[in-house]
């Protein structure tokens, strides 16, 4: 069974003992018992599915200098020794997603500052699944607004980053957080349009900035 009390994430149906044993390994951890040994198994028998997940998104991190293996390595290393309050796998691979994403922000922003005025990493937001249509946008700049975000519209923002960065159906979203896979797709379409909007205005200000300098 998942213990939820520390999170509002919950756990899909699977009949693979792994996950069992991933759910009960943190479980350990949060006890305090032999804690190091447990955090290494949890990553071990994990480690697939976050393989998955930062192979999605390396693969739309355009100019991006950081490949899936480096990006589950260092998504690792912020969530070593910081698991006791993790409840399930559930959540586990939704902070790991939470990790990557940071990862690739901070490799964003550092090539920002070596190269300025060149090409900028850019991360490739598709509409839905299968959608032709996509978004390419700054990822040090989306990283930003995603925190606004966060702050004013929690559950929206959890949405889109499990499905824009972990890679989730709206079906998978709505088991992990509680919801209906049509408010799952609702929140996806506020949130996407949210984060549009502060980006658009970034720009404009920026160009506003740059026309009063010269």
């Amino acid at each position: 069974m998942c213990d939820r009390r520390a999170t509002t994430l919950k756990c899909m149906p699977q009949d693979e003992p792994k996950v069992g044993e991933i759910t009960g390994l943190l479980q350990v951890v949060r006890a305090g018992t032999n804690p190091k040994d447990a955090e290494a198994k949890v990553v071990q028998l994990a480690y697939d599915e976050m393989r998955r997940i930062a192979g999605s998104m390396a693969g739309r991190n355009n100019g991006g200098t950081i490949n899936a293996t480096a990006l589950v390595h260092e998504a690792w290393l912020k969530l070593n020794g910081n698991l006791g309050h993790v409840s399930d796998r559930c959540h586990f691979l939704a902070l790991a997603a939470r990790a990557m994403r940071q990862v690739m922000a901070d490799a964003a922003r550092a090539k920002s500052r070596q190269k300025r005025g060149g090409d900028q990493p850019r991360f490739t937001l598709h509409d839905s699944d299968g959608a032709q249509n996509a978004n390419d946008l700054d990822l040090a700049d989306l990283h930003e607004v995603l925190e606004g975000l966060r702050s004013s519209y929690p559950r929206q923002a959890e949405v889109f980053e499990l499905r824009a960065f972990g890679s989730l159906t709206f079906r998978e979203i709505g088991q992990f957080l509680d919801l209906s896979e049509s408010s799952a797709r609702l929140d996806w379409q506020f949130s996407r349009a949210w984060l549009r909007a502060e980006l658009s205005d970034d720009t404009s200000t920026a160009h506003d900035d740059e026309a009063v300098s010269e």
